[in-house]
């Protein structure tokens, strides 16, 4: 059998599953989504809400316990209270728990209830405003930040001495963003490192590139509105972008939702220019550039997960590629029955 026509057959076998699934997950996605927010939110505090559980649970178990102890007591009674042999009160029990203790456990079962009930509404409250910051910080990344950003990656990614010594290291392993982290990286050849990054981003070619870029891909009104000089256009990107990254690490705005729009430029930019900004930070005490660096590190780790989890994606579709092609020349070389 021709291995075109399998191959052909085994893709729309993926797209009929694919179509399948998505729509699957869609409805279920929609049916759950009250209960996937509460589950979230469960999940983002769970030590507030696991001691409110077991307080109820604690609750609810006595008021079960108190009913088994008393089981074999009618359903309802009603008993005298009795004072220096008058009959003072009457109570009505049920089980042989009286009313007062019934009301005393459903009240405190209601109040740990409504303080759950609090606590997720003001989660969900907090949550949409963080959202909503996010989406303005988004919004100000469009407006400019963002393509100066692609501007100082797409100038200076092709520099020879940028593959070499920046784009090389794996941008996971970048963490303190300091003197001491260049030199575990770069050993004796820090300085001279440094000293040749900085002229290469100052230099003439670099500046003319940077011209270039501009000429190639805006108007003439448009590049007035940038930096005559491209380290100009790094410091006020940096500066800009630490401002924004402030209200990232400041829990201000969500930041999950703005690192799906803008991880990959931001990253790949500051990865770019991390020997800058570590070689201003000689020390622990003055640091620059402090939540660049603490967005970068929180992102490296949502991109690692990210990582992990396409890994397994795409384990399963090999398997299941695997799979399906086997099945399926399996049927093509069974004989018909016909004659």
């Amino acid at each position: 059998m021709n291995e075109g026509l399998i191959d052909k057959l085994i893709k729309e076998v993926k797209n009929i599953v694919k179509d399948k699934i998505n729509n699957i997950k869609q409805k279920l996605k929609s049916f759950f989504s009250p209960l996937i927010t509460l589950l979230d939110n469960f999940l983002e505090h769970k030590l507030r809400y696991t001691i409110l559980l077991i307080i109820l649970s604690l609750v609810v178990i006595s008021l079960v316990y108190l009913i088994y102890l008393n089981i074999h007591e009618p359903l309802f009674s009603l008993v005298n209270v009795l004072e220096n042999n008058t009959i003072t009160d009457q109570l009505i029990l049920i089980k042989g728990i009286s009313l007062d203790n019934i009301y005393t456990f459903l009240g405190v079962v209601i109040i740990l209830i409504t303080a759950m009930w609090a606590m997720f509404q003001y989660d969900k409250s907090r949550k949409e405003k963080q959202q909503e910051k996010a989406s303005l910080i988004a919004k100000r990344f469009s407006s400019g930040l963002l393509k100066d950003l692609a501007i100082i990656s797409s100038v200076l990614s092709d520099e020879e001495f940028i593959k070499k010594h920046s784009l090389s290291i794996n941008m996971n392993t970048l963490e303190d963003f300091n003197l001491f982290e260049l030199s575990e990286i770069f050993g004796d050849q820090t300085e001279l490192i440094i000293k040749d990054y900085k002229e290469v981003i100052n230099s003439s070619i670099v500046q003319e590139k940077y011209k270039n870029f501009l000429k190639n891909h805006y108007e003439e009104s448009e590049i007035k509105e940038f930096p005559s000089k491209f380290t100009a256009l790094i410091e006020n990107s940096l500066n800009e972008l630490e401002y924004l990254c402030m209200d990232i690490t400041s829990s201000a705005a969500d930041s999950k939702y703005i690192y799906q729009s803008l991880h990959q430029i931001f990253l790949r930019t500051i990865h770019i220019l991390h020997i800058y900004i570590s070689s201003l930070n000689g020390d622990n005490i003055d640091t620059y550039y402090t939540n660049i660096i603490n967005v970068y590190k929180l992102w490296i780790q949502f991109r690692k997960s990210d990582e992990k989890k396409l890994f397994k994606t795409r384990k399963k579709i090999l398997k299941l590629e695997n799979k399906s092609k086997t099945e399926i020349k399996k049927l093509l070389k069974k004989k018909s029955n016909r004659i």
